[in-house]
Formats: structure tokens, sequence, C-alpha cells
């Protein structure tokens, strides 16, 4: 019997990433930045022969998972599942945008 090995890979980068915008479920794609990352980091999970290559059902994900695919021949699984956390409003506004946010509400509520 051959020991179970899961390897987690993140997503390559978004230009949400550089903004510190919160992606949740937003299916927002990678740039060319995480196209390199993905086709970088595919070459050496390659080389751990995996046999099975899930992916949530966003496109970064799917796009980060591609180059693997390409290189292994494998096909890849979709789970929704493995989505990031719903953000519901905080999605597509920084991590600024939804402290202002709070505050505002927050003080709003005291008057």
């Amino acid at each position: 019997m051959s020991d179970l090995r899961i390897v987690i890979w993140r997503h390559g980068q978004t230009d949400w990433n550089i903004q510190s915008r919160f992606q949740g479920h937003s299916d927002i794609p990678l740039n060319k930045v995480g196209e390199y990352q993905a086709n970088h980091s595919a070459k050496t999970l390659a080389g751990m022969n995996p046999n099975r290559i899930i992916s949530s059902d966003l496109i970064r994900a799917q796009q980060t998972a591609a180059p693997l695919i390409e290189l292994t021949k494998l096909n890849l699984e979709i789970d929704a599942k493995l989505r990031e956390t719903n953000g519901g409003n905080w999605e597509g506004k920084t991590e600024r945008e939804n402290q202002d946010r709070k505050s505002t509400r927050l003080n709003s509520s005291h008057t």
C-alpha cells in the first residue's frame, strides 16, 4: 500500500491580489505573473508524479492547474466545494474599503 500524499497548491496571482481586493467566489482570472507562476510551479509538481488533480470551479484555479494537466496528461477534476470563502459584500473591495465601511456602519449605529 502506498502512502497518501496531498499537495495543496494555491492559485497564481491575479490583478485583485495586487490591489489587495477580496476575491472569494468572484471569478477573477490569472494575470501574466500568475500564468508564469503556474507554468513554473507545474514543472516541480509534475515531478511529484500526481495521480489526480482537483480544482475549484473558479477560473483562476483552473488556469493554475492547466500547465500541470498539460504536463501530466491527467484529467482535471472540478469540485466547487474547493472554492475560497464567500466574501459576500466584501468581494471586489480592498481591505481598507471594507474596514472603512465597517467603521461607518458602527459609527452610524451609535448616533
